[in-house]
C-alpha cells in the first residue's frame, strides 16, 4: 500500500511538469511585475533628475540676477538688500521649493586681489584696499533633500541635492 502512494505522488509530479499549459501565463506575469518595477523606478529618478536641473536653473537665475542688477561696491557692502533681491530671484524661479521648509538657500558675496588675495568687501576706500583692482564674486548654493516614491537598498528614501554656482560680478 505504501509503495502504492509513492508511486501515485510521482505520478502526479510527473503528470504535473510535464502540462505545458499555462506556463506562458506564469512567466508573462513574471516579467510584466519585474518590468513594472524597473519602470517605476526608472520614473522615480527621472523625477529626481528633473528636479536637479530646476534646481540648478534656480542657481542660474539668481546669478543672471546678480549680473543684470550689477551691484555697487558700497551696497555689496551693506550686503543685505542685495543678498535678498537675489534670494527672491531663486526662489522666484523655484517655485517648487516654497512648501518645502528643509531647502538651504545661501548667498554670499566676497571680494578678492587678481593673485587671489582674499579682501573685505565692506572697504570701499581704494586707499585702504591691498591691491588697486577688487574683484567681487558672487556664489549661490542652493540645498535641497528629494524624496523618492520609493525606498532604495543602499540610498534609502531621501537624495541630498546641491547645486551652486559663482560669478564674477566685476
Amino acid at each position: 500500500m505504501i509503495r502504492l502512494m509513492t508511486n501515485h505522488r510521482r505520478g502526479w509530479w510527473r503528470g504535473f511538469c510535464a502540462n505545458r499549459k499555462g506556463s506562458i501565463l506564469i512567466e508573462t506575469a513574471m516579467v510584466v511585475s519585474f518590468l513594472g518595477l524597473l519602470a517605476l523606478g526608472s520614473i522615480d529618478f527621472g523625477m529626481a533628475y528633473v528636479r536637479k536641473a530646476e534646481m540648478d536653473n534656480a542657481v542660474r537665475a539668481g546669478v543672471q540676477f546678480g549680473l543684470a542688477r550689477h551691484p555697487s561696491m558700497s551696497e555689496i557692502a551693506s550686503g543685505i538688500v542685495v543678498a535678498q533681491d537675489v534670494r527672491n530671484a531663486v526662489w522666484g524661479a523655484a517655485d517648487f521649493l516654497d512648501a518645502d521648509p528643509g531647502a538651504q538657500l545661501e548667498v554670499s558675496f566676497s571680494c578678492q586681489c587678481p593673485d587671489g588675495t582674499a579682501v573685505a568687501c565692506t572697504s570701499t576706500a581704494i586707499s585702504t584696499l591691498a591691491c588697486t583692482d577688487r574683484q567681487t564674486y558672487l556664489e549661490i548654493r542652493l540645498e535641497h533633500d528629494y524624496e523618492m516614491i520609493f525606498a532604495y537598498p543602499g540610498l534609502g528614501q531621501r537624495l541630498s541635492m546641491a547645486s551652486n554656482s559663482a560669478v564674477r560680478l566685476n
